[in-house]
């Protein structure tokens, strides 16, 4: 048995087509507002901080190399994971990959600074599970402080993943951005090893 299609069965469907789809596609709006960040918080402009504006700088250089390697296609945000899960190979640009990418690239003006880094996560182990690079001053702040509501301004947090730009947040501020908060930040540690994905 065989399935025939007429004319205009064909039309129907041309039909539905041009009433569905732009339904559907105004609907996206709402379902990446839904689903990922917020776009009311904003990346720092500028920077102040010497030692900061070193770090930021090998960070912009360590997102422009990643972007002119030809052997990997670096791809951001939610539609960019969705070409990385679907494709594999070549592509990277999962939030843990670019987590990956910044902290290695950032150890040269980590040691010229005294800076630390160290990985932080939100909403782990959910749908919303998000993570990014963290960086302060030791000298300023230690370690088991940072996630403290009076701290939260001295720490900055480097994430990509959502425009493939070197973006750089305060911590306070990058806490805001998720819409949905299932679990809460923490400090993780970064895994640098080759014969990850």
């Amino acid at each position: 048995m065989y399935l025939s299609a007429t004319k205009a069965d064909f039309l129907t469907v041309i039909h539905m087509k041009t009433l569905l789809f732009p339904k559907l596609l105004s609907c996206l709006p709402l379902l990446f507002s839904l689903s990922a960040c917020s776009l009311m918080v904003k990346p720092l402009k500028t920077i102040n901080i010497n030692d900061l504006r070193i770090i930021q700088q090998t960070y912009q250089a360590t997102i422009n190399a990643a972007h002119n390697d030809n052997r990997l296609q670096w791809n951001n945000g939610r539609l960019g994971n969705m070409n990385v899960n679907i494709n594999g190979g070549a592509n990277k640009g999962l939030c843990y990959h670019w987590q990956r990418l910044v902290y290695m690239g950032i150890q040269p003006a980590l040691l010229k600074t005294g800076w630390k880094a160290t990985g932080i996560a939100i909403n782990e182990g959910t749908f919303f599970e998000h993570h990014a690079v963290l960086v302060y001053d030791p000298d300023r702040l230690k370690i088991d402080e940072i996630l403290n509501n009076n701290n939260k301004s001295y720490s900055y947090v480097l994430d990509p993943w959502s425009s493939g730009e070197p973006r750089v947040y305060t911590t306070a501020d990058w806490l805001k951005l998720p819409v949905t908060v299932r679990k809460a930040a923490r400090l993780t540690i970064i895994s640098t090893a080759a014969n990850e994905p």
